[in-house]
Formats: C-alpha cells, sequence, structure tokens
C-alpha cells in the first residue's frame, strides 16, 4: 500500500458522465515539484478515494475499505466496467486501455446478439 497523497488544492468543476459517474477536477494550492509529479503520474487509471473538505478531515472519516471493495454501491454498468478494469491490468496486451474496453464491450455485445437470434429461431 502506498502513502495517500495529500494537496492543497481548490475544487474546480465536476461534469456528468454518461454512467452517472463523474469527474472531479482539482487544482493545487502550490506549485508541485517534478519529483511529485512523478509519483501522481504512477496513480494514473487506479482506484482510490478522494476526500475534500474545507476544514480538518477526521480520521473517522476516512473510509477503511479500499474503493476497489466497494463495488457494491456500483450500478451494474459501473460493476462490470470495473470487473472489466481488473482484467486488462493483469492481462498482457498492447491496447491502451480504452480500446481495450471497447475491444471487450464489442464482443460481449456480440454474444448476446448471437444469443437473442438463437431465440428466434
Amino acid at each position: 500500500m502506498s502513502a495517500p497523497v495529500q494537496l492543497a488544492c481548490t475544487f474546480d468543476s465536476a461534469t456528468r458522465r454518461k454512467d452517472k459517474s463523474l469527474r472531479l477536477v482539482f487544482s493545487t494550492n502550490l506549485e508541485i515539484t517534478t519529483t511529485d509529479y512523478m509519483e501522481l503520474d504512477k496513480l494514473v487509471q487506479q482506484s482510490g478515494w478522494v476526500l475534500f473538505k474545507s476544514d480538518e478531515i477526521q480520521a473517522s472519516e476516512v473510509p477503511s475499505v479500499p474503493a476497489d471493495e466497494a463495488y457494491g454501491k456500483m450500478s451494474d454498468s459501473q460493476y462490470q466496467r470495473w470487473i472489466l478494469k481488473k482484467i486488462y491490468e493483469k492481462s498482457s496486451t498492447d491496447l491502451e486501455w480504452p480500446d481495450w474496453y471497447h475491444q471487450q464491450e464489442a464482443k460481449i455485445n456480440n454474444r448476446l446478439l448471437d444469443k437473442l437470434k438463437e431465440m428466434e429461431i
């Protein structure tokens, strides 16, 4: 487990995505060193928690379960995407995540369409 990232920041905006999740945008209040940026870059595409509060965060407010294990609160489509993401992380592929994900969704959809065609016969 890595140490948590702690940055003083300003919450800039939130945008709703197609799956009803949110894209959150924060700006750091201070400059970030190249070394710190490299550490942050290692976290790209990783699941984790974001806690934001304008004053001190209490220990009781920090989740005690890894973000990946909070899937019980996900919609079915979010859970499927989470599963695919875990498979992607354990697979050896030259494809980037968006391309691989699209490919897998197409395979799933084709299987469902084939099943539907079988039922219509």
